[in-house]
């Protein structure tokens, strides 16, 4: 066996030493908001901690904690990327460079209510300006933003029971933009979660069936079926189904010995134009079992009302092209009547 020099090994403890006196005396801050939502009968308990303007830090259910907050690009939160990578990515909670109890980003509203919570957000981009950052694997450059504030509005909506289903929270989310921008990725909502969330498992909507994606525990990746982080005993998980589909969602998972991650992603093609950019979605917690159950029955409800709707578009066509067949033979039938007009 190898020894590490004790050089090391005293530095090893010393490092764990001052990070959980940090913790320690993050978790003696007051936060900025918080709540209790009921789950059944069981108590969710969420904060929205002081230094991560108003992105959600902390869910404890059932006695475990199910975020990462070790720095500002974690938490329950969003960011977007405008095709440079980190190099100019505005992001929810903060910056880099942030330390505990504070954030570059600049919180404009907040309020919880015994149901609900709600938060509004200018975002900070992630790395400094000038500052060295990450194109993406291998590639490295300098960040292209010219402060530390972006023009970029975060806007969220939460709201738990979705649909009935008392583990499933509604997430209405609004990105603001004065001026058009560049086509972006949007990270409309992404869940760091701790590593021993390492079973990754994906819902087919065609099948009906889950499937395990070990592929992504080795590999950070995109899939287009909706996503779950589990335990691997089963006892905690967490999912997300994207409600908002005008641009095809796509689900991100990321996995190393510090963190797990989950993430709705939303590449848009086109411009990044001004106004608000609207995505909806769910997130599900709870066993394995209950976060596929409920992921199920959302998703079955959501192809329902879509071929519904597309029953109804269809049946609106088919009537304004009987009308509009009907009006044309009428205009010719009176156009027959008519006496012909001279050449």
């Amino acid at each position: 066996m190898r020894h590490r020099p004790v050089c090391l090994t005293r530095l090893a403890v010393l490092t764990s030493l001052i990070s959980a006196l940090g913790a320690l005396g993050h978790a003696d801050t007051p936060p900025l908001a918080s709540g209790v939502w009921r789950i059944g009968s069981e108590p969710l308990r969420w904060e929205a901690g002081r230094g991560f303007a108003g992105a959600i830090s902390s869910i404890r259910f059932r006695g475990r904690e199910f975020l990462d907050d070790a720095d500002h690009g974690r938490e329950l939160q969003g960011a977007v990327q405008f095709g440079w990578g980190e190099c100019l990515n505005p992001t929810l909670a903060g910056a880099s460079r942030d330390r505990a109890g504070s954030s570059t980003s600049q919180l404009l509203s907040i309020r919880a209510g015994p149901a609900s919570y709600r938060a509004s957000t200018r975002m900070a981009f992630w790395n400094p300006p000038g500052s060295p950052c990450t194109l993406g694997p291998g590639a490295r450059s300098v960040s292209l933003n010219r402060s530390g504030v972006s023009a970029l509005i975060y806007s969220q909506d939460m709201t738990p029971g979705y649909q009935g289903h008392p583990n499933a929270v509604l997430d209405q989310i609004a990105i603001r933009t004065p001026r058009a921008l560049p086509p972006a990725s949007a990270e409309a909502l992404t869940g760091y979660m701790p590593p021993d969330f390492d079973t990754f498992i994906l819902y087919d909507r065609q099948t009906g069936r889950f499937g395990q994606d070990s592929a992504l525990v080795s590999q950070a990746g995109e899939r287009g079926q909706p996503l779950i982080l589990s335990t691997a005993d089963g006892r905690s998980a967490m999912g997300v189904v994207a409600l908002s589909t005008a641009t095809e969602p796509r689900y991100a998972g990321f996995h190393s010995a510090a963190v797990a991650k989950w993430s709705l992603v939303y590449h848009e093609t086109d411009p990044f134009t001004a106004g608000v950019h609207r995505y909806a979605c769910v997130w599900i917690i709870g066993t394995r079992r209950e976060v596929q159950d409920t992921m199920a029955d959302i998703v079955r409800r959501l192809a329902a009302r879509t071929t519904g709707e597309e029953v109804l578009l269809a049946a609106l066509a088919g009537v304004t092209l009987i009308v509009g067949g009907g009006l044309l033979v009428a205009l010719e039938l009176r156009r027959r009547r008519r006496p012909l007009t001279p050449l």
